[in-house]
């Protein structure tokens, strides 16, 4: 998945000795071990990460490329003229790609409050909108970075229900209490519920009926793949279902079956498959 919008690198395994090529509508520059650094720094400029999680990141990113490089492997810098598919090729080695438009999102976060049985409002969310920068961060490298989609904080604030609504949080409470609070001028609105037990992913449910709303649970109960984290996996789970559900869904794709991915039923992860990357970027 390239973006139209701006430069992104590809790496063609087992192509070194080849000249590259590119097809309609790309335009390539090669990238030599010297310049694997400064490009990363270019390409990662394009993402809201600062200090010791860029640093990390490039570090990693910057050992794991110079590696395939030096296994036959070329880096290389594409720009893209129009949206569509395409194709790079060097030697033998040809890989398609596809160059996608921006969707770009606004989103809400709410946390929520309710009474407990002294009639106190207190908070059920452990999470707090401080949280939220690095939750949009989080989303710009797992869907903005693999499947050129995008969220803009709209709010973050709490949302105070003048009732008793139990823990953890169903499905019944949740419409007849919660949802009417969504953020009219938000894209999609994600309710931070403390403990959820409602229907859908076991960590949080996105509700197709409704179209714009998320339920989601502080600490989601899903394998994930060592190192990453539950919730910001659940989170971009269920915002996958969204961006799924406002493109039209014509797929009628629900979960996947492929393991150690994002949106599979099994152990997750934040990878981003060829088929959810084109499912999320129709045609």
């Amino acid at each position: 998945m390239i973006p139209i919008q701006r430069p992104s690198l590809v790496l063609l395994r087992n192509a070194g000795g080849h000249w590259p090529a590119a097809g309609p509508g790309l335009s390539i520059t090669q990238i030599d071990k010297a310049g694997v650094s400064a490009a990363l720094d270019r390409y990662l400029a394009g993402f809201d990460l600062t200090g010791s999680r860029r640093n990390g990141l490039s570090g990693e990113l910057g050992t794991a490329i110079l590696l395939e490089i030096a296994n036959g492997g070329i880096l290389l810098s594409v720009d893209s003229r129009h949206a569509g598919a395409s194709w790079l090729k060097a030697g033998r080695v040809r890989q398609e790609v596809y160059v996608s438009r921006p969707l770009v999102s606004e989103i809400t976060f709410k946390f929520l409050h309710h009474l407990d049985e002294r009639g106190n409002m207190l908070p059920v969310t452990h999470k707090d909108p401080a949280f939220v920068p690095e939750w949009i961060s989080d989303l710009d490298w797992i869907l903005g970075g693999q499947a050129n989609v995008w969220f803009e904080l709209q709010k973050a604030e709490p949302v105070k229900i003048n009732r008793q609504l139990g823990s953890p949080v169903n499905d019944v409470a949740f419409r007849t209490y919660i949802a009417q609070h969504k953020d009219a001028l938000a894209d999609v609105t994600v309710f931070l519920v403390g403990k959820w037990s409602g229907s859908g992913h076991a960590g949080g449910t996105f509700f197709t009926d409704l179209g714009d709303v998320i339920a989601l649970a502080d600490k989601p109960g899903i394998p994930v793949v060592e190192g990453n984290n539950p919730f910001i996996v659940t989170l971009a789970h269920e915002l996958v279902h969204y961006v799924l559900h406002f493109r039209g869904n014509k797929r009628n794709i629900h979960h996947l079956p492929d393991q150690h991915a994002l949106l599979n039923k099994l152990v997750e992860s934040t990878v981003v498959t060829p088929f959810l990357q084109q499912a999320l970027n129709p045609g």
